[in-house]
């Protein structure tokens, strides 16, 4: 489902947890799967909360980011201009204009930084 569902993420952790820890310690503590099942647990929703503050944040506000995060700067400025290039009598002519999609095209590139991670796992 392509929604986030954190009961889902608990319940494939928790069955990723024990399948490793059988697998690695036969017979573990009920006490240890207790501790590594929410400690895996409270890490990994704590991630997913951080990277969508992230993104709720700097949405829509790419002068903040820029401010707050100066090291995306580069990659923002080159979201805001696009090359419009023609060809007239075989010659060609190319110029620079802003974006007109820039805030769809921006918002699409946050989305990617804040989960990036989840996107290339799929790559690989």
């Amino acid at each position: 489902m392509p929604i986030l569902d954190l009961e889902e993420i608990k319940k494939e952790i928790k069955e990723e947890v024990l399948q490793w820890l059988y697998k690695e310690v036969k017979q573990p503590d009920k006490y240890l799967i207790s501790i590594a099942l929410g400690h895996a647990i409270r890490k990994t929703v704590e991630r997913i909360r951080k990277a969508c503050e992230f993104f709720l944040r700097y949405k829509d506000n790419p002068d903040l980011l820029m401010e707050k995060h100066p090291e995306y700067k580069k990659e923002i400025k080159k979201l805001k201009k696009v090359k419009l290039g023609c060809i007239i009598n075989g010659r060609v002519y190319e110029e620079m204009i802003e974006n007109p999609m820039f805030e769809k095209d921006y918002n699409e590139w946050l989305f990617r930084l804040a989960f990036k991670s989840i996107f290339k796992e799929k790559k690989e």
